[in-house]
């Protein structure tokens, strides 16, 4: 048997490997959680574990399988792509209502049977860079209105962290019946000793 890419086909069939045991165990948690975007993502994992493993076959076994087969399994590798995008952005915008997830589902259906005809590689990335260009935009908002604020907004985020320390402190103290604790991590001066907060 003749193998025409044997790098491209190990590659994309451990990356296919991969991102199916990622489904898995999000699709697992999904069902333990209900968490709607571990649904998603799980389904964008699967996408393009299908994506990987029949690209993959077709960079691999070119030579042996027959044009037709070859072109069809191509036409699914490329609408995986496509659907694993929509996955994406369904995973970045959880709450999104219906009508707006409707449209965009409406929108890469018409792309993807746009593809159909036209299944150059770059078409399938220019779909999936669109759903990654709004994850980026929806990780940046999210960042920003987590972090903490420069100046008194910053200090008192940071006091108040050391007061909940310290009240976490004070608590394992008062249920300890000896003077030393031998926890980890944190260690935070008060009243000239040193004390261990886990």
């Amino acid at each position: 048997m003749t193998i025409t890419e044997p790098a491209t086909l190990i590659t994309d069939y451990l990356l296919a490997a991969f991102t199916a045991a990622l489904a898995w165990r999000l699709l697992k948690q999904f069902r333990t959680t209900g968490v709607r975007s571990k649904y998603w993502w799980a389904a964008a994992f699967a996408a393009s574990a299908l994506a990987s493993f029949t690209g993959g076959t077709v960079h691999g076994f070119s030579a042996v399988l027959s044009r037709s087969i070859t072109d069809a399994l191509w036409i699914v590798a490329m609408e995986s792509l496509v659907v694993a995008a929509y996955c994406v952005i369904r995973a970045a915008l959880p709450a999104m209502g219906t009508a707006v997830s409707l449209t965009i589902a409406a929108g890469y259906g018409a792309y993807g049977v746009w593809l159909a005809s036209n299944p150059p590689f770059v078409f399938a990335i220019a779909a999936y860079a669109c759903a990654l260009a709004i994850l980026a935009v929806v990780s940046l908002q999210t960042w920003t209105a987590t972090r903490p604020h420069r100046g008194s907004s910053r200090a008192a985020s940071r006091s108040q962290w050391w007061r909940r320390r310290s009240s976490r402190a004070a608590s394992h103290l008062t249920s300890t019946s000896t003077t030393t604790i031998c926890t980890t991590s944190f260690k935070r001066p008060v009243s000239g000793c040193c004390i261990w907060v886990r």
